[in-house]
């Protein structure tokens, strides 16, 4: 009962306020919060339309690329970690796949902290093409440890000048 009230005064508070609100982030949380958290989500979504930095927490929600899509045009900094456990290898595939396509074309800030394989990092680099990107961070476990990295980030970043200042 507590959890809907909550939830309820933060729907009243969104509703009066959205217009202000162009910082948001869920960090990471735990599963038990997962619930109430997907409720927060709804309503950032359907209230916010002037979000410049957002921090996704867990990116297990696929209305986060629609997210990113509406707010192409104010928002700035973009934050998507992964937990690691289980299905982080599945959420981070998953990302990386995704993320290109919705993009703004022109970031200030993006910080990806994901356990990926080469391949999908390859996806992203191409589907974010058309995205100037001033600092990119990747924070990663390389799922094959063999995998070389540099070569990606020379070809689709380097070579297309698509990010100003970049860490690996």
């Amino acid at each position: 009962m507590d959890e809907i009230l909550h939830i309820g005064s933060l729907q009243l508070l969104l509703e009066k306020f959205s217009d202000c609100l162009e910082n948001f982030g869920f960090g990471l949380m735990s599963d038990e919060c997962d619930g109430p958290r997907r409720q927060l989500f709804k309503l950032i979504m359907k209230y916010c339309t002037k979000i410049k930095y957002f921090d996704s927490g867990i990116p297990d929600d696929i209305n986060i690329y629609l997210f990113i899509k509406n707010n192409q045009h104010s928002i700035n900094y973009l934050t998507i970690e992964i937990d690691f456990h289980d299905d982080c290898a599945g959420l981070s595939s998953s990302v990386l796949q995704n993320l290109g396509q919705v993009l703004p074309s022109k970031l200030e800030y993006l910080c990806l902290t994901l356990l990926f394989n080469i391949s999908d990092l390859e996806i992203f680099l191409k589907n974010s093409q058309n995205t100037f990107i001033k600092k990119l961070i990747i924070g990663h476990i390389m799922q094959i440890k063999d995998e070389n990295i540099l070569l990606y980030i020379k070809e689709y970043i380097m070579k297309k000048e698509k990010v100003k200042y970049l860490a690996i």
